[in-house]
């Protein structure tokens, strides 16, 4: 299955600092915009945004017009792998344009095998959990497989419960990370990962907070979550995003987890959400 097509909006705009009011990633912010993803003539709306929230509503409505359509062509593993191959693409083309009109000082400073943020909590919407597990599924033999369930359990079970805090604080890193730093995932790694540029190397090492990020990019991979997420749940499959380890599991374990989500399962039910003290992340 192929890209979906996404029709040209205005140009990307450059990365802002915050400003006072809503953050770059704000559902007052999203929710707005997908409600607009059937309007998309109303073009004012996106212009009186700053900057940072302009990106991200254009992402969001890209990607809700992009998935919407590609699930529209037919409910197959297929199709999970076009729905978050095209969100990647989508990411990565947005993240690219935004990097070329961003000075050098104000780019990311992540190497290959620089894995601070690998310790950081993830969530995944459950097209990313079955696309990973359609590429553990490929690329690992059965001894392997079976060894990665049984960690992935072990982890899971330890964890249950856990606020976004106590993981920080404990400081686990994520089990596709490979022993030289790098991910074992990389190019399948996501969209949480994605958005996450650390312009500071110094600040990550010495786990300084806060850590300085490229807003534009965060802002544009979180449109694109968004709008990933508004347009499942519109045709009535499950979007709630889960911990990124606890929806794997999920995913790898139950039989036909990718043509029951298609159908409109819950085959997420239950698995661990991140959750702050206060409230669901």
């Amino acid at each position: 299955m192929g890209r979906a097509k996404r029709k040209a909006g205005p140009g990307t705009p450059r990365q802002a600092p915050h400003r006072a009011g809503r953050r770059p990633h704000d559902p007052d912010v999203a929710e707005p915009a997908a409600a607009r993803a059937v309007r998309r003539s109303d073009q004012a709306w996106l212009h009186a945004l700053d900057p940072l929230n302009a990106v991200l509503a254009r992402a969001l409505l890209g990607e809700h017009e992009a998935a919407t359509a590609i699930l529209a062509g037919g409910r197959t593993a297929a199709t999970v792998r076009a729905l978050v191959e095209d969100a990647f693409a989508s990411t990565r083309a947005t993240t690219e344009a935004l990097l070329r009109r961003t000075p050098p000082a104000g780019r990311p400073a992540c190497r290959a095998g620089c894995a601070c943020c690998c310790a950081i909590p993830v969530s995944v919407h459950p097209a990313e959990a079955l696309y990973l597990a359609l590429q553990l599924r490929a690329r690992l033999h059965a001894g392997a497989r079976a060894a990665l369930v049984a960690r992935l359990r072990q982890r899971v079970e330890a964890r249950r419960g856990w606020t976004v805090e106590q993981r920080r604080t404990h400081q686990r890193r994520c089990v596709f990370l490979k022993a030289d730093g790098r991910c074992g995932m990389y190019d399948a790694r996501p969209l949480a990962c994605r958005g996450y540029t650390s312009q500071s190397a110094e600040a990550c090492q010495e786990d300084r907070a806060p850590i300085p990020v490229h807003e534009g990019v965060m802002s544009a991979t979180s449109g694109v979550s968004y709008g990933l997420v508004e347009a499942t749940a519109a045709l009535g499959l499950e979007s709630a995003r889960y911990e990124l380890e606890s929806a794997v599991l999920r995913a790898v374990e139950v039989p036909d987890a990718t043509a029951r989500w298609l159908r409109g399962e819950r085959v997420f039910a239950g698995c661990e959400p991140l959750r702050s003290r206060e409230r669901r992340v």
